[in-house]
């Protein structure tokens, strides 16, 4: 199960990106810094997201549809290698600025 939530979080993240405030991307990304387990990072991205019910929302239909795809079972095993991966997708997602948070070129100057 732990594998589904990081998939389907990273899906999440990547297509509702909007959603998550330059502050609350912050605080997830402090949040995952220094987890490599499934299990240690799937319940941190849990307990983040029920602190958002639109974003935890989201994320409990990801990953019913991860769930059928899947045919309802544990999935595969994940290395190590492919843990670490993608947990470096979601940080590397979260940590991008929305366009709405980007500096304009003449604040930056």
């Amino acid at each position: 199960m732990y594998i589904e939530t990081l998939v389907a979080f990273d899906k999440l993240s990547k297509e509702h990106l909007h959603l998550f405030s330059f502050e609350q991307r912050n605080e997830l990304h402090q949040k995952l810094a220094g987890l490599i387990a499934l299990k240690d990072l799937s319940n941190a991205i849990i307990e983040w997201c029920e602190q958002y019910p639109n974003i935890d929302e989201l994320l409990d239909l990801k990953i019913t549809s991860e769930q059928r795809g899947a045919g309802g079972g544990g999935g595969d095993p994940v290395s190590p290698e492919e843990s670490k991966k993608l947990q470096q997708e979601i940080i590397n997602t979260i940590r991008v600025p929305s366009p709405q948070n980007k500096p304009s070129e003449s604040e930056s100057k």
